[in-house]
């Protein structure tokens, strides 16, 4: 029952994933028109007042899809745990370990870009008593607001996937023993 619960929950959460995936390459057709768009990643909010402004877009929306793939991966772990012993066990460890590489490296490129673009051109962003008026308005958080907590996730990920493959190293050795 736990583990179909799991199913459904990673099931969800893929899909509302892929869906904010989707949502972020809208920016890029906005970009064309020219028009002030107010991004926020996390707890920062930026403005495209410098043509890095797109370099930090990309690497929003790149960090974007590999959090998809690491819910991918996590829900093709969920999907194993049925499988026999053998071939789960040589599944596992890969599975972990790319899952926690997609979260760690998603982490760095949704946060990172965006805080630096942020201070370095924060004195260029809209700053006077008049409301500025943007013709749409962008939220590219993955839902945590801690950088930390998504990279502290992703080494997490990546230890399960070195425990996995110890287990499986000593099964091996145990097996030749006996």
């Amino acid at each position: 029952m736990w583990i179909r619960l799991l199913r459904f929950c990673l099931y969800a959460i893929y899909l509302f994933a892929i869906l904010s995936a989707i949502a972020s390459m809208f920016i890029f057709f906005e970009w064309q028109l020219g028009e002030p768009i107010l991004l926020s990643i996390g707890s920062t909010e930026i403005e495209n007042t410098h043509w890095s402004f797109l370099l930090v877009a990309i690497l929003a929306s790149v960090s974007q899809v590999l959090f998809v793939l690491m819910i991918y991966e996590l829900r093709r772990i969920a999907q194993t745990l049925d499988v026999t012993d053998e071939v789960r066990d040589r599944l596992l460890h890969l599975r972990f370990r790319k899952a926690g590489a997609y979260c760690i490296i998603g982490s760095l490129l949704n946060r990172i870009p965006a805080y630096l673009y942020y201070w370095k051109y924060k004195s260029t962003f809209h700053t006077t008593s008049e409301p500025r008026v943007y013709s749409i308005s962008y939220n590219l958080g993955v839902s945590y607001d801690s950088m930390l907590f998504l990279f502290s996730i992703g080494i997490f990920l990546l230890l399960i996937s070195e425990i996995v493959r110890t287990n499986n190293a000593l099964k091996e050795e145990n097996d030749l023993t006996i």
